[in-house]
């Protein structure tokens, strides 16, 4: 069995950091005002559960839930050697209600499986983590029947996943730490006060590191799962957790 390369999946998204860094800047400024309003309730310390919050929250969570599909479309198309499109990222919203249902099921089984000692939780993690992928390149699938085909997928491969998501998570929160020590130390000599404006002026300047490191997160693990599709896989046998589901 080949060995995943970490090392391509880190060069190429430092490589669409570069190249790509209008569209990435873009999935930024959705992200930013998705939560802006939240952090602006927190900071003038609204209740949480007053009905303004949670309209922001309904509305944050359904601009995510929108946009997710089509970001990670764009980490495929970069890890196929193309490029990302604004057109993918607003063409994917189609799949908006099954990237939902499987971040819900998803959630819930690697929770279990972190309550169980930690190491299933890690397993189920990475058996699973192709589902999302999956569904891009099989628009008709269910979720159920493409979480079955991510574990046939990945079997065989789980400690290698998990060595390379680890590598690249911990690469993404270097540099977002990084990131925000520099913009934190910057702000603190120039922007006096914890405002809203000032909130908001530094949200907007932390778009562009954020727009830098956000591949890192996107084309990374779609590299990697250009990798182990390319690999044979051996038989497996029905996968329990979702075969209940089917």
């Amino acid at each position: 069995m080949a060995k995943l390369s970490i090392g391509q999946a880190l060069r190429i998204s430092w490589q669409s950091s570069k190249r790509d860094w209008r569209i990435w800047l873009l999935v930024s400024l959705i992200f930013m005002l998705a939560n802006l309003p939240g952090a602006i309730f927190d900071l003038n310390k609204v209740d949480v559960f007053s009905f303004q919050s949670l309209l922001w929250l309904a509305v944050g969570l359904v601009i995510m839930a929108l946009f997710s599909p089509g970001i990670q479309q764009n980490g495929l198309l970069v890890a196929r050697g193309s490029v990302p499109t604004i057109q993918t990222l607003t063409g994917q919203f189609k799949l908006a209600g099954k990237f939902v249902l499987f971040y819900l099921l998803y959630a819930l089984i690697t929770t279990l499986g972190f309550i169980a000692l930690i190491i299933p939780g890690l397993y189920l993690m990475a058996r699973y983590s192709m589902t999302p992928f999956i569904m891009l390149d099989n628009p008709t699938l269910g979720v159920a029947e493409a979480m079955s085909q991510s574990s046939k997928l990945t079997k065989d491969k789980i400690w290698q996943l998990f060595v390379a998501y680890f590598v690249i998570g911990i690469t993404y929160m270097v540099l977002a730490t990084a990131s925000g020590l520099i913009l934190g130390i910057f702000l603190a000599f120039f922007i006096d006060g914890n405002t809203v404006t000032n909130l908001i002026i530094s949200n907007i300047l932390f778009l562009i590191p954020s727009a830098l490191i956000m591949p890192f997160s996107t084309v990374g693990p779609a590299s990697i799962y250009e990798q182990v599709k390319s690999q044979p896989t051996t038989v497996a046998t029905a996968d329990p957790v979702t075969a209940a589901a089917v």
